[in-house]
């Protein structure tokens, strides 16, 4: 019996243009807040940490990320499926390497905000808790790389329908893997930004300082 298809509602719209606005604006945010940042430290102290290279890595994954997303805007990303055809592949292929410095980034970002607290505030408590937050971000991080790595071989399986699944993971692994990086992710993000901020403010300086670093810190709870 003859299946008929239904076309998608909205007809052959992209939303690419709307996602790589979204990419760009966020990555040029990104690096003025950086670059705002390490020059400020550069002027003021004469000198650059730890946190401040950290932050700086994250940017230049984040760049990756964005250069591979803005690729996969241009193979047709944003358009359903439906409308691919063949190149339904070649825009999934784009999407999956992109989360791969996505996930250093956001890593790199979150160690440099504990090692930027730990330098600023002598609390041994709150040295403790960063310690153990950077371990887990770490971990979960890793995992999380190889996961999306190591769950089809050839790694072109998770694109590539037609060389079967027979190489992957089965879904019920990766799906419950998912599962626990979310929970993981969720908590430890929730502590890791919730915990410092208490503890700024009951750091001896000026509240403006108070301010701009809780509102740096905040930011990750987007």
């Amino acid at each position: 019996m003859a299946q008929h298809l239904t076309l998608p509602a909205g007809g052959d719209e992209s939303r690419g243009p709307v996602l790589m606005g979204a990419q760009l604006f966020s990555f040029a945010l990104a690096t003025c807040v950086v670059v705002a940042r390490v020059c400020y430290r550069h002027l003021k102290s004469r000198s650059t940490g730890w946190d401040d290279l950290l932050i700086v890595v994250a940017l230049m994954a984040a760049a990756v990320n964005t250069a591979l997303m803005i690729k996969y805007v241009v193979v047709g990303g944003g358009r359903h499926s439906f409308y691919l055809g063949l190149q339904a592949a070649n825009v999934a292929k784009w999407s999956t390497i992109a989360q791969i410095p996505s996930v250093f980034s956001l890593m790199f970002t979150k160690v440099s905000i504990a090692v930027m607290l730990m330098r600023i505030s002598p609390s041994r408590r709150l040295r403790w808790v960063m310690w153990s937050l950077v371990v887990v971000v770490v971990s979960v991080s890793v995992i999380e790389v190889i996961t999306m790595t190591a769950g089809c071989r050839p790694f072109e399986a998770n694109w590539n329908y037609a060389l079967g699944r027979r190489g992957c993971w089965p879904k019920s692994v990766l799906q419950g893997m998912n599962y626990l990086l979310s929970v993981t992710n969720i908590v430890s993000d929730f502590i890791y930004i919730t915990f410092p901020i208490y503890v700024i403010w009951n750091l001896k300086i000026t509240n403006r300082q108070k301010f701009a670093i809780s509102g740096i810190v905040a930011l990750g709870l987007l």
